[in-house]
């Protein structure tokens, strides 16, 4: 099964997903959580939200059951600046130091750095808009 991140931005009681993989984001979250270590900013995965698995799953009765999907509310959402921030810092790091992430399972540095570039603008909207935000893991 393979697993990746989407940006999600609440509206109100309403969520948009941009639905690009960011599995780089994912598959190489560890690392990127120990360079937000050193850079002394929050964790990638402290944006991660995993409610759309956990609906998917369906294990318990924790949602009831709706064509709409999961209720907003059930997820944790974020303040896009914050978010901002993180994959700010670990993006100018990136770019900085060509080699600060090794290659694992696949995912090159330059594919992280090909996520951020994708979710840095959307970040930005949010950030300006004022809406919070979220990395929705998706199977």
């Amino acid at each position: 099964m393979s697993m990746t991140v989407w940006l999600d931005v609440r509206t109100g009681d309403q969520r948009e997903c941009l639905e690009s993989d960011l599995s780089a984001l994912f598959g190489r979250q560890e690392a990127l959580d120990a360079l937000a270590d050193k850079l002394k900013v929050d964790g990638l995965t402290n944006f991660f939200d995993d409610t759309d698995c956990r609906y998917n799953m369906g294990e318990d009765d924790e949602f009831e059951e709706s064509e709409d999907g999961w209720p907003v509310d059930a997820a944790k959402w974020h303040d896009a600046k914050s978010v901002l921030r993180t994959v700010e810092a670990l993006h100018a790091h990136l770019l900085a130091n060509p080699k600060a992430i090794a290659e694992e399972d696949g995912w090159t540095q330059k594919n992280i750095i090909e996520d951020m570039d994708i979710l840095i603008p959307e970040l930005k909207k949010a950030a300006k808009d004022g809406k919070p935000v979220h990395l929705l893991i998706i199977m």
